[in-house]
């Protein structure tokens, strides 16, 4: 016996929840937290289907985004395309990407406070050496901070 096809949208509107702004996908879902929808045979992420079911093909280069940065929103007015940097500079814009830098570091072994007090030795001609024995860390540690390759902090 044959087996009737039937729409993809059906099937996808199964598994989609409405709320006043967000179409939030209720399906399978990946580890990563993004909705999982099989369409025309490939499994792909539920807001790249949804994108397709709504406005169809595109070129498959491109990354389908969110505006409102909920991995399982398919709401289609939610979606744009773009490339992987337009979707980086989308999240530097949106205050996403905030990169920890100096003691903020998770592995960082000085402070703010030390750096500054590293900085003063390297004037006052200690030896990088006799620096880094004091702060038990690596002496190249200290010649990046001389040279302003590691934290850049105002003396």
């Amino acid at each position: 016996m044959a087996r009737i096809k039937t729409d993809p949208s059906i099937n996808f509107f199964k598994h989609v929840h409405k709320t006043d702004d967000c179409w939030l996908w209720a399906g399978c879902e990946h580890p990563s937290g993004y909705g999982k929808f099989r369409l025309n045979m490939q499994h792909l992420p539920a807001h790249r289907a949804s994108y397709i079911l709504h406005y169809g093909e595109f070129d498959r280069g491109l990354l389908v985004c969110h505006k409102c940065d909920t991995p399982l929103c398919v709401n289609p007015d939610h979606l744009f395309l773009g490339t992987q940097k337009d979707n980086m500079q989308d999240m530097i814009n949106k205050g996403r990407k905030i990169k920890p830098i100096g003691e903020d570091m998770p592995n960082a072994k000085l402070t703010n406070r030390k750096v500054m007090q590293i900085k003063q030795m390297i004037q006052m001609n200690f030896r990088q050496k006799d620096i880094a024995d004091i702060f038990t860390i690596d002496p190249s540690t200290i010649s990046r901070i001389k040279s302003g390759l590691r934290w850049r902090l105002p003396l």
